[in-house]
């Protein structure tokens, strides 16, 4: 069932979850706003349920340096503790397969800000918001009088992540900017300090940068705006981060509007898709390949093939297709 209504959903949430064993999830490969929404839900819901945080896939330590990401498990699949969970309550991800590789358990809340029309999931909250972590604020932290740093901290980081620090924020979604306003003062964060904790790149990472830079190109196909690509089919964890590193110039070089980069991973290739706005829909490509997100910045994966390999599929996909259903208004 899909809501807008948070009143409703943290009624049916309370209500199921009182006492019982809750496993809070973040979607696979998790980012910055699934990080910051998993830690702040937890340690609102600790004094509830019996919560663990998990996530499928290869550990990130990405977010090592804050308070409450010790309690995060990284698993083979969430999915394989469906006996020791009464509930799983997933973040930041519109539909199972974002969570898990496996069969659906049989009782999942959702919260989450990416477009929505239906849902697989038992009781899914849905809002048309730039960050999932100002949901988890709306819902667990708004009314409190304090709230402590660490987790205004990591809150702000989601925030910080999802907005592109701030650039992505526009009219109906500037609400988001009061909620952070609130969360430096209470938390008394200098944002370049906090950032300084986790934004840092390793040599080994540049190095990788350095090759995915030079495998990049710009390409102009018939009635699409200029785009530009790039891949990795390493899985060593220096060239994933590389990978998202790169996502900064899909949108900041001159003339070029749009683009994606294409990350290996052990059974396919997953892709993230960046635009400016007057650009194309990047979440309706990806939609064509089972994947999902926003106008404006979409994943999506391509199953079994390697990395370069599913890159010439979705552009024999961009060629075969017709612009128009993709372009802006």
């Amino acid at each position: 069932m899909l809501t807008k209504d948070k009143d409703y959903f943290k009624e049916k949430l309370y209500e199921s979850i009182k006492g019982k064993n809750v496993i809070i999830a973040s979607h696979i490969s998790p980012d910055d706003d699934s990080i910051g929404s998993c830690i702040s839900a937890y340690f609102h819901l600790k004094d509830i349920c019996n919560p663990r945080i998990m996530i499928t896939g290869k550990k990130n330590d990405r977010w090592k340096e804050f308070e409450g990401f010790d309690y995060v498990e990284f698993v083979e699949d969430i999915a394989n503790f469906k006996e020791d969970a009464d509930v799983y309550l997933v973040l930041d991800g519109n539909s199972w397969s974002r969570f898990s590789y496996l069969a659906k358990p049989k009782k999942v809340f959702c919260i989450d800000h990416h477009f929505a029309q239906e849902t697989d999931l038992d009781l899914h909250l849905y809002l048309d918001y730039p960050c999932c972590v100002q949901i988890i604020y709306e819902l667990f932290y708004e009314e409190k009088s304090v709230i402590p740093k660490h987790i205004c901290e990591i809150m702000l980081v989601g925030i910080l992540g999802d907005t592109g620090n701030f650039s992505y924020v526009k009219k109906g979604s500037s609400e988001v900017l009061l909620v952070a306003q609130k969360l430096i003062e209470q938390g008394d964060i200098q944002v370049q300090e906090l950032q300084s904790k986790y934004s840092k790149m390793g040599k080994n990472v540049f190095e990788e940068l350095k090759k995915i830079i030079d495998n990049a190109k710009i390409v102009q196909l018939e009635g699409w705006p200029t785009f530009i690509y790039t891949y990795t089919e390493s899985l060593e964890s220096d060239a994933q981060e590389a990978a998202s590193a790169f996502l900064f110039y899909l949108r900041t070089i001159e003339g070029v509007d749009w683009g994606f980069i294409a990350k290996q991973d052990e059974d396919g290739t997953k892709f993230s898709l960046r635009t400016l706005p007057s650009a194309v829909n990047v979440r309706l490509i990806a939609e064509n390949f089972n994947g999902g997100g926003h106008d404006n910045a979409a994943g999506m994966k391509i199953p079994r093939l390697k990395a370069g390999e599913a890159v010439d599929k979705l552009i024999d996909f961009l060629k075969s297709a017709s612009p128009e259903k993709f372009l802006r208004k």
